[in-house]
């Protein structure tokens, strides 16, 4: 019986060792199966969403106008923060189960499934264009500034486009984050529109991205007729509840505020 009682200890803790030594899981966005996409679900409650709502909530605080859409909005997370931060919210995703998952997470916000590219709304419909963490799962320029044309064009004319994604110090194989302690080899000198792999170290979670430069994403930007406002790189700060490293002093992304128009009033 003893020995029995060993063998099955001996069991469990192989086990136990298995799933958290074990090789992270690759997510690919916008192909994510139903399995794919519960994997995505420990992602709400991270360093990264935590970094970026902590100052997105100093730009909505000063946009005008309550209608709001997430653009990309996966599981749903941005646009509960974004309800949470008194919009009326739209999400669309080009996943299924991404929105079948959000609808019943969020039943009170409308997610709608994106189709052929193109939004689903009608032109001038939205005061705030809302997109977390999507352009670098973009591979090209040229569809980036398909995405950004259709953004602004559900957008009304004083309204403002937020997009946040990944910085060039994220595809550094060097830079040492909570969210990417792993030296790829494919991060050794990246250039525009290659890929680059980030895990979600808090979560087990890897995902291939394509590394883009500030200048890449100003231009996708100018050509779509976004006028840039302010750009901003978030950093970790002592006392956070978060073991920071490099992004104290670089940070993994890069946040943009653009407007269709001049910039008037506050963030002017």
């Amino acid at each position: 019986m003893k020995l029995l009682t060993k063998t099955v200890a001996i069991f469990i803790i192989c086990f136990i060792s298995s799933m958290i030594f074990a090789d992270p899981a690759n997510y690919v966005s916008g192909k994510a199966s139903a399995d794919e996409a519960h994997l995505y679900t420990g992602a709400k409650e991270i360093s990264s969403r935590y970094l970026i709502n902590r100052d997105a909530k100093l730009w909505l605080e000063n946009t005008h106008g309550k209608l709001a859409l997430d653009y990309g909005s996966g599981l749903g997370y941005s646009a509960e923060f974004l309800e949470k931060q008194g919009f009326s919210v739209v999400g669309v995703d080009i996943s299924p189960h991404m929105i079948k998952s959000a609808n019943v997470t969020y039943p009170q916000i409308s997610f709608v499934l994106m189709q052929d590219d193109k939004l689903p709304f009608a032109d001038k419909s939205f005061d705030l264009v809302y997109s977390c963490l999507v352009l670098f799962e973009i591979d090209n320029l040229q569809k980036m500034h398909q995405y950004l044309v259709d953004g602004a064009r559900v957008l009304k004319d004083d309204g403002y486009l937020i997009a946040i994604t990944g910085s060039q110090h994220l595809g550094n194989r060097h830079y040492k984050s909570i969210l990417n302690y792993t030296d790829y080899p494919e991060n050794e000198n990246p250039t525009s529109g290659s890929i680059i792999k980030v895990t979600l170290t808090e979560i087990n979670l890897t995902f291939s991205d394509y590394f883009w430069t500030e200048q890449d994403y100003r231009k996708a930007f100018a050509d779509a007729g976004l006028k840039i406002c302010a750009v901003h790189y978030p950093l970790g700060k002592d006392n956070e509840g978060y073991e920071w490293h490099d992004e104290k002093n670089k940070s993994p992304f890069i946040m943009m505020l653009a407007k269709k128009t001049p910039l008037t009033g506050k963030l002017g």
